[in-house]
């Protein structure tokens, strides 16, 4: 029986199997690889080819009937001989590294049904010849390299034709409207190419037409009544498969008559432009089991508040599977939603514009593995019903207008693998019983207003990969147990009021990638541990109270492209403000002579010593009432000035004394005048240097450190006058942009400047050189790598 199986073949040779053997041995000298070594051990001619891996031969004439080497990981080419195994009803080389073009003479198989080529390197066209193969039942070329246009009488001489597969290929042109002809096609997928055009309204006239996917090309129409030949063939279908996920193609409603088709099973209508309402009556699919209608532009009933069809949903017990994300779907969730079935492992309403309040009766929904609601407008407290779901893996209710405390009942959803919460207005406490979710991979609880310490049973969650607090307000210490967690890798805490020294025993996540602890108020030094990581990309402690200085060890971390490019920044004490002071002083000594402009817009570096000195933005929560930054500064003049200025820019020997009060109020107003709303109004560069020579005889009184870390300011420095980043593309090879600074100096200073920085009419003049040639060898000492070798605020 042909197909039933390897035979043995006779000792007497006959010419038709030498035919078939030089082809097969034709195919094994076209193979340059084989991992395995199968075709270069088991296909000798010590053995019968009928015996050969992959080969099966016919029981009466001892001929080839199906060669199936795929997923041996081959590379080679398609040798034309193959076109001699007459007898051949089956080739199957998908999954290897196949390359070349198809020969033409696999035309010759007048007995192939079934050609297999996917996921090679095929590159050319399909043979016109292949398709006057009247005996071809499947083509299945996905994943290949191949272009060309599809032949406007492609099924003239295909009338056996079932499966037509040419997806993530490169063909192009239009689909021919003559693919009605194939008459028995059950499955088109051509997705992921460059086809153009309409869909043919002929597609509608395929009586057997079960799958088709046609996503991920350039076409611009569907016919409406091609949907619905496609509805009416889908009833009769046995396979009840409706699938056109990914093809941007649909402009019309979903036809309400595919909704009687009560023997649908699946329907997935994913990323089309399908738009309308969904009606109530998709509750008539009683065996629906799964329902994805992603990306679309699909909305409810616009008389009803409420999501209405998702009553009607109930009706369909066999229900596991209910996408809606990415539509226009608007109202309230109803209560009868807890009528859906429990066998519902999988509900995704999330990116529609969901309101209200979360129905409590959401927690009937017992089965519910996967509950994803998130960037909706939900409102009000999370029902403790919904948080304690025994089954629930994912729940991701974030980026809504959530209020209230987090529930205890959380504790009760041991299953839970990552909790997404963040960007809600939640408030109050963690729950100390969190650290009974060991299955947590995923905590995202930021953007909110939680205001508690941080539950040490949080910190035994061992296999937690991802935590992030940011932007609450919690408050605390770390405790050592955090080096516990040695499965992170990310963990942002920024933006709290922590506060107390930095665990060491951070130095033991070996995993950790990013860790964020900026704004808030860790003091003493950073630890000699972090030299450790041995994952660690980003780096923020900006903002805190650290002293000392940068580890040397920090050096040691591979997995930073570039020290430099860390983002490690402390906040500098007062003397930040006088050491601008000796760099734009230095820079006037020479600039007078008119390399510097005297009329340059100073807005932004008055709106940055205004930063500085108060830690605050322009863009902080509290200048949203119509006060500004500015305004509000203005308003502390002159009696109040030492309430705003943040207190870890002084030097505790020397708080509120009189020449620090002085120093202070001449700074604000300067920082005022510079960023005056009127350009005219504004302070120039000379006028500048001398309020700035003034207030450094206050500031070298004792009110400025001189051991503060000015490697900041000399980055800084350097990125004003270069107009360059340490982040830029051209500092990744191994060059930094300290590193190139250095090299042009003294004498390519001028061909690394911004030209904006000067006066057209003096460039290049030998005073403009000695300026921008000392300033940047200040930089460049300020942001030396050795910190003991770095200059201090007295020196600059």
């Amino acid at each position: 029986m042909v197909g039933a199986g390897p035979a043995k073949c006779m000792s007497i040779p006959t010419l038709h199997n030498n035919t078939d053997q030089e082809a097969l041995l034709a195919l094994k000298a076209a193979i340059t690889y084989d991992p395995q070594s199968l075709l270069a051990r088991n296909w000798t001619t010590n053995t019968s080819f009928c015996n050969w891996a992959g080969i099966t031969c016919s029981n009466r004439r001892e001929r080839v009937t199906t060669l199936n080497i795929s997923g041996m990981g081959l590379v080679g080419t398609i040798p034309p001989q193959l076109g001699n195994l007459s007898f051949l009803w089956l080739i199957d080389i998908q999954e290897n590294r196949f390359h070349g073009y198809i020969p033409p003479e696999l035309a010759n198989l007048r007995r192939i049904q079934y050609l297999s080529f996917s996921s090679n390197n095929l590159t050319g066209t399909i043979p016109d010849a292949f398709f006057n193969m009247s005996s071809l039942v499947g083509i299945r070329v996905t994943y290949n390299m191949l272009h060309g246009n599809l032949p406007r009488n492609i099924c003239d001489h295909l009338p056996n034709l079932v499966s037509l597969l040419l997806s993530g290929n490169s063909f192009s042109g239009q689909i021919p409207p003559d693919i009605w002809k194939c008459r028995r096609l059950q499955k088109i997928s051509l997705s992921l190419n460059y086809f153009v055009g309409e869909i043919p309204e002929e597609v509608g006239y395929l009586p057997m037409l079960r799958i088709l996917y046609l996503g991920g090309n350039n076409l611009t129409g569907m016919y409406d009544n091609v949907m619905y030949s496609m509805v009416e063939n889908f009833a009769a279908a046995t396979e009840q498969y409706l699938p056109i996920s990914d093809s941007p193609i649909c402009n019309s409603p979903i036809p309400e008559s595919l909704f009687n088709i009560s023997t649908l099973v699946l329907i997935d209508l994913d990323a089309n432009r399908l738009s309308g309402f969904l009606p109530t009556s998709i509750g008539n699919l009683r065996n629906l089991q799964f329902l994805t209608l992603e990306n679309n532009f699909l909305t409810n009933d616009p008389s009803s508040p409420e999501i209405d069809f998702l009553t009607s949903l109930a009706n369909c017990k066999a229900l596991t599977k209910l996408r809606l994300e990415y539509n226009l779907f608007s109202g309230f969730l109803p209560q009868s939603i807890g009528n859906l079935t429990s066998n519902l492992t999988d509900l995704l309403m999330g990116y529609n514009n969901l309101v209200g309040n979360l129905p409590g009766e959401l927690g009937n929904l017992t089965g519910l593995i996967t509950l994803s609601l998130t960037s909706n407008n939900l409102s009000g407290a999370i029902p403790p019903s919904v948080a304690g779901m025994g089954n629930l893996q994912l729940l991701d209710l974030s980026t809504n207008k959530l209020n209230g405390s987090i529930p205890a009942d959380l504790c009760y959803a041991r299953s839970l693998s990552e909790l997404n919460l963040q960007q809600n207005q939640l408030s109050g406490v963690l729950p100390d019983c969190i650290g009974l979710l060991t299955s947590l991979r995923l905590l995202l609880l930021d953007v909110n207003a939680l205001s508690s310490s941080i539950p040490l049973s949080l910190w035994g969650l061992k296999d937690l990969i991802m935590l992030t607090l940011t932007s609450n307000s919690l408050n605390g210490s770390l405790p050592p147990q955090v080096g516990d967690m040695t499965a992170l890798t990310q963990l942002n805490l920024s933006g709290n009021y922590l506060s107390g020294d930095i665990p060491s025993t951070l130095g033991k996540l070996q995993s950790l990638q990013t860790l964020e602890l900026s704004n808030n108020s860790f003091h003493g030094a950073i630890p000699e541990s972090f030299g450790n990581f041995k994952s660690l990309v980003s780096l923020d402690l900006s903002y805190n109270n650290l002293s000392g200085k940068i580890p040397k060890s920090l050096e040691e971390v591979v997995s930073l492209r570039d020290f430099k490019s860390i983002l490690l920044r402390f906040v500098l004490p007062l003397a930040a403000s006088l050491v601008l002071v000796a760099a734009i002083t230095l820079l006037v000594k020479y600039g007078l002579d008119g390399v510097v402009s005297t009329k340059i817009d100073v807005y932004s570096f008055g709106i940055m010593l205004m930063e500085i000195f108060t830690r605050r933005k322009p863009t902080d929560e509290m200048f949203d009432g119509g006060i500004s930054l500015a305004s509000w500064v203005k308003a502390s003049l002159p009696s109040s000035t030492m309430t705003i200025v943040d207190s870890n820019m002084l030097n505790g020997d020397n708080r509120n004394s009189v020449n620090e009060k002085k120093c202070l109020i001449s700074v604000m107003e300067m920082a005022l005048q510079c960023a005056h709303e009127l350009p005219e109004e504004r302070l120039n560069m000379i006028e500048i240097s001398a309020r700035l020579r003034k207030i450094r005889t206050y500031g070298m009184d004792g009110v400025v450190s001189t051991k503060i870390d000015v490697y900041s300011f000399g980055i800084m420095l350097m990125e004003t006058f270069t107009r360059k980043k340490p982040t830029d593309a051209m500092f990744d090879g191994g060059i930094s942009l300290a590193s190139w600074v250095k090299v042009s100096l003294p004498s390519s200073i001028m061909s690394i400047v911004d030209s904006n920085m000067l006066i057209g009419e003096n460039r290049n003049s030998v005073n403009e050189e000695k300026c921008l040639i000392s300033i940047m060898e200040l930089a460049l000492q300020c942001a030396h790598e050795l910190p003991e070798e770095r200059i201090n605020v007295i020196e600059i």
